[in-house]
């Protein structure tokens, strides 16, 4: 049932597919070359050495040990092992597709049963601050501290799911570790999977554009341009950028849109193997997300805005400097966590053994 479900989806996409470019051939190229900017320009340098660092993170077994960092937090209140939580943490700093791709080697490797692994996808799931920083907020808040409110917004949002929605704990002695990959080894194989994963996301990003390439002329004119933005913006998440610029008035709507994170994303989380999610449980999760995310950014925002605009919502902007050194230092901390670790001992044949 399920199979034939999903070759109903992909035949219908493919033939919307044809008949947008038939029908719209001028708007679907367009789409497609626009396409292969984003993937080229945003989501390849975004992404890569993030989905490498945490890759490698996982293969040497570091991510335990960043864990181990925060274990009263995530055992006591998140009821998460020491690598869940360092997956729940790398998810919310590297961007939407690394929290499922950390859970799938996990699932991969055995050490995260499958059912648990399918309700902490829910929450594993973030936009990261160089997409939040580095082209929501310059692109539609130019000189604002708008990006970090849309970006620590989310995270709180997941982080307060997480406690919510908890899993039963685990019983920490059948917790199963795999053996560490010596560091040569883990680059390889990060590497190897990161270029697989990204040419997945940007197969399914490219196909979305061309999909939605004829619907803004088939949406109705008495649509307002933010409304058509937020449209396409569940769809695809990157058609964010469309929102109209410096309208402060609509950061819950982009913040809920960002944390719910378009069906594009959520294809892109299947085709990179994400296939053992529960799909419907995963969506309402992000639905939940983008409510609590939105409504976290309406209370913060006349406080954290307050420089900008002397009433947030009323429309009067007054720009001030505001340079925010948030994301340099998520950066820093990650290498820091690869570089700072012991060499691992590479004479162990199983480590050869489990590549």
């Amino acid at each position: 049932m399920r199979q034939s479900t999903h070759n109903l989806c992909l035949l219908t996409g493919l033939c919307i597919a044809g008949w947008a470019l038939l029908r719209h051939g001028a708007a679907a190229a367009e789409a497609i070359r626009t396409g292969i900017q984003v993937c080229m320009l945003q989501i390849i340098p975004t992404l890569y050495g993030f989905l490498i660092l945490t890759g490698v993170l996982l293969r040497m077994g570091l991510h335990q040990k960043l864990g181990r960092l925060f274990r009263p937090i995530a055992w006591h209140v998140l009821h998460m092992t020491e690598g869940e939580f360092a997956v729940f943490l790398c998810s919310q700093l590297a961007g939407y597709p690394v929290g499922v791709q950390m859970l799938t080697d996990l699932v991969g490797q055995r050490e995260i049963p499958l059912r648990r692994a399918a309700r902490l996808a829910g929450v594993c799931f973030g936009s990261g601050p160089a997409f939040v920083l580095s082209l929501v907020g310059t692109a539609l808040y130019p000189n604002t501290p708008a990006g970090s409110l849309l970006f620590l917004s989310g995270m709180l949002a997941n982080l307060i799911l997480a406690i919510l929605f908890r899993p039963e704990k685990p019983d920490a002695k059948s917790v199963p570790t795999m053996p560490a990959l010596p560091f040569s080894l883990a680059v390889v194989s990060a590497t190897r999977a990161a270029a697989s994963g990204l040419c997945s996301m940007c197969g399914m990003i490219l196909l979305f554009r061309l999909l939605l390439a004829p619907l803004p002329g088939l949406l109705p004119d008495v649509l307002s341009a933010d409304v058509k933005a937020g449209i396409l913006s569940l769809l695809e998440i990157s058609c964010i950028t469309r929102m109209p610029v410096m309208q402060l008035s609509l950061l819950p709507v982009v913040c809920g849109l960002l944390s719910f994170g378009g069906i594009c994303v959520f294809m892109q989380l299947l085709a990179s193997g994400g296939n053992w999610m529960h799909k419907a449980e995963f969506l309402a999760m992000r639905l939940l997300a983008a409510l609590l995310s939105a409504g976290l950014c309406r209370l913060a925002a006349p406080f954290w805005m307050r420089n900008v605009a002397v009433s947030v919502f009323a429309g009067t902007i007054h720009i001030t400097q505001s340079a925010t050194p948030l994301l340099p230092i998520l950066l820093v901390l990650m290498t820091f966590m690869i570089l700072s670790q012991k060499k691992l001992d590479n004479s162990t044949k199983a480590c050869y053994n489990n590549m």
